[in-house]
């Protein structure tokens, strides 16, 4: 788990997150520990943030003055979406995939996950409950026809196509399974 892009120089190694097997506590179904996995500590240790919170506080990880909070609590009517939501932005988040790539800045993560939350956004409307059921062509059909109605650019559509794109590339974090498909626009 990469976790060096994270923490600003002289952040106290104690206070900084350890690995949990998180994609285990899903699949074992050990769903409050899971909600009580810590996402991240101040510098005087205290947890401000468990991935069973709908709203993660990232200040910590974030220098700058942009958005540095993700927001769960639109899925909070489907605890699976919201669940496997937050799994795959842990995943981005702490480069908890397969690839061992270097983790992405906080930042990055945040914009890539709210790209992923369009599709989600979708998986709800139509009570879906994982992203992996945009590998059924039917479901696929109906998710670029909602794109399209939404009227989003050519370049927000890219950008929710590589926010899916790394869902894939962490390699089944959430049970998800998405063929690879060409897009035109």
């Amino acid at each position: 788990m990469d976790t060096s892009t994270l923490y600003s120089l002289g952040f106290p190694e104690k206070h900084k997150i350890e690995y949990v097997d998180v994609v285990g506590l899903y699949h074992s179904g050990k769903f409050g520990e899971l909600n009580r996995v810590i996402i991240c500590k101040n510098k005087d240790g205290k947890v401000t943030t468990t991935i069973g919170q709908s709203l993660w506080d990232l200040r910590v990880f974030i220098r700058g003055n942009g958005a540095n909070k993700l927001n769960f609590n639109e899925w909070s009517t489907s605890q699976s979406l919201q669940r496997e939501l937050k799994l795959i932005a842990f995943g981005i988040l702490f480069n908890n995939g397969p690839q061992q790539r270097k983790a992405l800045k906080p930042s990055t993560t945040i914009a890539q996950i709210s790209k992923l939350k369009i599709a989600y956004r979708f998986l709800a409307k139509h009570q879906l409950t994982s992203l992996s059921t945009l590998s059924k062509p039917t479901t696929w059909a109906k998710f670029e026809l909602y794109l399209k109605h939404q009227d989003y650019s050519r370049h927000t559509l890219e950008l929710i196509f590589t926010a899916i794109n790394s869902v894939i590339k962490l390699g089944g974090l959430a049970s998800t399974s998405i063929r690879h498909r060409s897009h035109k626009h």
